[in-house]
């Protein structure tokens, strides 16, 4: 399958712990996922979507209910910004499922890509948290980097990202 093009090109699922994301990532992922991947996976989205055949819904296409994964990861999500006191629509998702299957590299690539991402805010950049992946990346924690990933997330040592990831250079 491969990605789309344009804006439906930005979506992201992060491999990443959602306590590690800064506010836009928060709520962009709660966006895409609740308006455009949940209906795809749902079997009710348009059929001329572009988010569609997106690489970022792969994760949860390899899993046996790929709603239901889509679900669990964002029940995950809904408790981070409950936790930080943001007002998110409430949303009653169905139990937990399957862990979605992802490699050390995707994750690491993925600590890279964040920490890119929010250094490089225009505006309202979250130091600690910046410094917070930093420690990551730097391997003050790379013996426990497992607790990095996001809980629904299983890792497998394979060094490399995932085979769907569009790799970038930062």
């Amino acid at each position: 399958m491969s990605a789309v093009r344009g804006s439906a090109d930005k979506m992201r699922f992060w491999t990443t712990h959602p306590s590690l994301w800064d506010r836009q990532a928060l709520l962009a992922v709660w966006k895409e996922a609740l308006q455009y991947a949940r209906p795809i996976l749902a079997g009710t989205a348009k059929p001329h979507n572009p988010y569609r055949r997106h690489a970022q819904l792969q994760r949860f296409l390899a899993c046996s209910a790929p709603l239901e994964a889509l679900d669990s990861y964002l029940a995950v999500v809904q408790e981070e910004a409950q936790s930080r006191g943001y007002n998110f629509k409430k949303v009653e998702f169905t139990s937990r499922s399957e862990k979605t299957v992802t490699t050390y590299g995707q994750l690491h690539y993925e600590l890279t890509y964040l920490r890119h991402k929010m250094k490089n805010r225009k505006k309202g950049i979250d130091y600690a948290r910046v410094d917070l992946i930093e420690l990551w990346l730097n391997g003050l924690n790379r013996h426990d980097l497992a607790s990095a990933a996001h809980p629904m997330c299983a890792l497998s040592f394979d060094p490399n990202p995932a085979s769907w990831e569009r790799v970038k250079e930062f």
